[in-house]
This record gives structure tokens, sequence and C-alpha cells, in this order.
């Protein structure tokens, strides 16, 4: 669990990773298990997961081609510059989606499902499976997105902190042997 204001995720992970942080700066990282990263900026390069999935919620997020997810990328931003390999699906909602030009492009091995503004040309050889893309309306507005994402947050700090002061009576009632 990381909370801070600049987040800089070097070297290997050997489980989760939970960011919430204003900046997130991947620099070289490998990460076990799957990564739930909630920042302003995002940027992800030279890196990546081992057999897990990527969630991110950010307002910019931007991707290189040295960086990469294993299985699904999953990914709630206001602009997105993906050009990193993506194992399975991709599931983008956004306003503003890039996918790179030339030999600097994407690879999704998957399906590409995306919610966005405009609908974009998909450089070729840059999505393996199909393209889904949605129309951004009203209802599936990233306001409203993140709205329920912040509420979603907050409930799980809540439940920590809870959790957290429920804890320590239960371990020291284990520890007394009261169970026996």
């Amino acid at each position: 669990f990381i909370l801070a204001n600049n987040a800089k995720i070097t070297g290997q992970v050997n489980g989760n990773l939970y960011v919430l942080a204003n900046q997130v700066n991947f620099d070289g990282a490998l990460i076990r298990y799957s990564m739930f990263i909630c920042a302003n900026n995002v940027y992800y390069a030279n890196g990546g997961t081992y057999d897990s999935d990527v969630y991110i919620a950010a307002n910019t997020l931007e991707t290189t081609y040295s960086s990469y997810a294993a299985r699904d990328f999953k990914v709630l931003a206001s602009d997105v510059t993906l050009k990193s390999a993506v194992g399975r699906d991709a599931d983008i909602i956004c306003n503003a989606l890039n996918l790179g030009e030339g030999s600097d492009i994407s690879a999704i091995y998957g399906d590409l499902r995306y919610t966005s503004n405009d609908q974009i040309v998909i450089p070729g050889g840059a999505v393996q499976g199909s393209v889904t893309y949605s129309k951004q309306y009203m209802g599936n507005s990233i306001t409203g997105i993140l709205m329920g994402f912040g509420t979603c947050i907050v409930t799980v700090l809540a439940l920590f902190i809870i959790l957290n002061k429920l804890t320590p009576n239960f371990i020291q009632k284990v520890s007394d042997d009261k169970f026996s």
C-alpha cells in the first residue's frame, strides 16, 4: 500500500500493489500480482506485471512501448496514451485515447473496448482481437464515473479503519488462547 504525493515504483513487488497518489511513475518495476492505481497522473514506463491485471483511475495516463500488462488492462482516465503491450483485453473509459502511430504503437493481444468522446483510427496491428467503441454520453461521463469510484474509495477506507480498530482485539484474543 502506498499513499503519497509522488510515488516512484522501481524493483519487484511480490504481491498486489495499491497506490493512491498525485503522481505515480513506474521505472523498471515488476509487479507479481495485480495493480490498483488511483492518481492524478500516471507514467507507466519500463516495467510490467507478471500474470496479473492492471486497474488505473487517473486524470492522465501515459504508457510506453517498454511497459506491459500480462493480462487485462482496465482504465478510467481523462487522457490516455497507450503504447504498451496488453496480454489480454483492454477496457478504457476516457475523453481522449491515443494508441500511438508508426512503429510506436500499443500491442493489445485481446479485445479493445473503449468509451470516448470521439472514435479513433486504430493503427494496423495494434489490436489482435475485436474493437468496440461506445460514444460517451452524460450517463457514463468521466465525472459521474469518478464520483462513483470516489464513493467506492471512501467506503473501502472507512471499512479499513473499522477493521483496523477491531483487528487488535481479535489478535489479542487469539494470542491469549481464549478460543481453546
